[in-house]
């Protein structure tokens, strides 16, 4: 299972306006998501547990911080796909558009994935 493709499908079916990639994308949008693995094990050729990082990005931090949570709310849906039996939330940490012009907003999770 590609984890990061099904994600970004994911994250651009909520509607919240957020368009998502697996790279920043050169011509940026105002707002978008990116979906990258850094990490995790697999446990054998069928069970694999990945750690990604989504990061939300918009052009202030309080803007950044509204669709963050939208994203957050929502995580444990992804349970919904009978390949993936388990998401926690790890982390959640927010950097201000004062470094990059945009703010951004990091979610980590742990997820349990057949492949």
């Amino acid at each position: 299972m590609n984890v990061e493709a099904h994600i970004t499908k994911w994250i651009d079916s909520l509607n919240l306006g957020l368009e998502a990639y697996t790279d920043v994308p050169a011509k940026r949008p105002a707002e978008f998501a990116t979906v990258k693995r850094i990490g995790g094990q697999r446990d054998n050729i069928v069970i694999d547990r990945p750690r990604i990082v989504v990061q939300v990005w918009a052009a202030s931090n309080e803007r950044v911080a509204e669709l963050a949570y939208q994203v957050d709310k929502h995580i444990a849906e992804l349970t919904r796909n009978n390949r993936i039996s388990k998401v926690s939330r790890v982390g959640m940490q927010g950097f201000s558009a004062a470094d990059s012009g945009h703010a951004r907003y990091q979610i980590e999770i742990d997820l349990v994935c057949l492949n």
